[in-house]
């Protein structure tokens, strides 16, 4: 017998996504319970980082982070694979000069969490969904975030990493 129903293990991480006005893109990223919001603007690519970051941990285990420039600041999101779990670490930084420096003498550990590796690809994948069915599909993610195209070839690689 298990403890717990399926829907509180679905719950372990939870990612949200959503496009505000133009160029802006929130998250919030909760794992067990702790919950960090991101805020990244059109000068940089955070969905776009944090998906091809992700592949790159599960195919090849490799530690990665994507940059959220919140104008002046920046947040950075680092995935740290360790076996079949996964570290989530966001830093942040005063201004983006800041980020520049190691992360131990200018930044702040504003989150930091491990959860299992395929949990935090399946609540990315559902937060990408919801957030396409939000703006209305690919094309109108485009146009509202002005930015490049909408990063799907990666989203199907980690699909089938996921399958």
């Amino acid at each position: 017998m298990t403890s717990g129903s399926s829907k509180d293990q679905e719950r372990l991480v939870d990612i949200r996504f959503s496009l505000r006005g133009r160029g802006w893109l929130d998250a919030t990223v909760s794992v067990r319970g702790r919950s960090v919001s991101l805020t990244g603007s059109y000068l940089s690519e955070p969905l776009k980082d944090l998906l091809g970051g992700l592949l790159a941990s599960v195919d090849a285990g490799r530690c990665t982070a994507s940059r959220w420039i919140t104008e002046p600041g920046e947040l950075r999101l680092s995935l740290i694979p360790a076996s079949e779990e996964l570290g989530i670490r966001v830093v942040e930084f005063e201004d983006v000069t800041s980020a520049d420096l190691p992360e131990a003498e200018q930044g702040d550990v504003i989150f930091d969490e491990v959860c299992p590796t395929r949990d935090f690809v399946a609540a990315v994948l559902e937060g990408v969904k919801q957030l396409l069915d939000d703006v209305g599909g690919e094309g109108e993610y485009v146009h509202q975030w002005g930015g490049e195209a909408f990063p799907a070839t990666t989203i199907d690689a980690l699909r089938e990493r996921a399958a």
